[in-house]
């Protein structure tokens, strides 16, 4: 063992590197290609779509979708006839597997809230059936979802009460007023979420805020989420971290874990400053992330993790209600 110590000290550190480069590799390699497999066998992608798991998951992205379009400043009469094809399949699916989920109660329940905001509105032949055999078959007893109607002073109380109430009182929101964001808000919440805890402490998280309205627009042309309500967005701001801080096949992923946190900490810091936000979600292929890069100045150095809109807020907006799912589906208690 001396003699390897001795060795080993002699080589020096980057020399050690240098021998080391081929099993770094290889290890590299070998751990993208089972994060790959994993993904195939598990995701909604490719296999083994009809189970409850997945089916509920699609049903509340579907809900989700009819939800947003329903919290908007301008809503289109009638919108989202795709969405509720989609939901009556799955429903009809999920029935044959677990009648009594959940989320078939929150198909019903977002749809009740549609026909509330149509009220004067006469559907086209196609749509009112689709909806009339999803009322069918979910009556809508789930409270809570569909579009909650807010003021500025009651999102900003909140944000400046108890972590609970802060929490409680943070929505996504996509109304926002036209008039510039005050940049020394935008620099508080930064060094508000400059506090977050980071691996071995490395800090690699960076936040880019754009305020240009050409720029913005150009910008969100990319991103496939916010066409209803981007005339609106007066501030994108993009969050990446650069993968220079990290190193072997362990830390892998480490980028997106310590982006996602420093991202959730800068939405509250953006909420407690009085802002309002929406995450739009990075989840691109690597040729549309090129081009995106060349229009924000990202370098390749750094993976970008999603974006958010940010604007100042309305005296009186809809949010959309997104209820939670059973606290028991995301708790355990193991004792043994």
């Amino acid at each position: 063992m001396k003699i390897i110590d001795s060795i080993k000290e002699m080589l020096g550190t980057k020399l050690k590197r240098d021998i080391k480069r081929p099993y770094f590799f290889w290890d590299l390699l070998r751990n993208g290609f089972l994060d790959v497999r994993l993904y195939i066998k598990h995701s909604n992608t490719l296999i083994n779509f009809y189970q409850k798991d997945k089916l509920e998951a699609q049903l509340y992205k579907e809900c989700h979708r009819i939800e947003k379009g329903m919290s908007l400043s301008e809503i289109r009469e009638g919108f989202g006839i795709a969405a509720f094809q989609t939901i009556l399949q799955h429903l009809t699916d999920l029935e044959k597997i677990d009648p009594e989920s959940e989320a078939k109660e929150y198909a019903g329940a977002v749809v009740k809230g549609y026909l509330e905001l149509h009220r004067e509105f006469e559907f086209d032949d196609q749509l009112k059936a689709i909806l009339d055999s999803i009322t069918g078959m979910s009556p809508g007893t789930r409270s809570g979802a569909g579009t909650i109607e807010l003021t500025r002073a009651q999102l900003q109380a909140g944000s400046r009460g108890t972590f609970e109430q802060l929490v409680a009182c943070r929505h996504s929101v996509r109304q926002y007023r036209p008039e510039k964001v005050d940049v020394g808000l935008l620099q508080e919440a930064a060094r508000l979420a400059s506090r977050t805890p980071s691996v071995c402490n490395r800090q690699a998280f960076r936040v880019r805020f754009f305020n240009n309205k050409e720029r913005v627009d150009q910008l969100l042309r990319y991103q496939s989420g916010n066409l209803a309500f981007r005339s609106e967005i007066p501030v994108v701001a993009v969050i990446s971290v650069d993968l220079r801080f990290f190193e072997g096949a362990g830390e892998r992923n480490q980028a997106y874990v310590d982006g996602g946190l420093f991202a959730m900490s800068l939405v509250y810091g953006l909420h407690f400053v009085g802002l309002g936000t929406c995450f739009l979600n990075w989840s691109v292929r690597h040729d549309v992330d090129k081009a995106f890069r060349k229009v924000a100045f990202i370098p390749e150095t750094e993976v970008i993790i999603t974006l958010l809109s940010v604007g100042n807020l309305k005296e009186t907006f809809k949010v959309a209600a997104s209820p939670n799912k059973e606290f028991g589906d995301l708790f355990q208690l193991i004792e043994d």
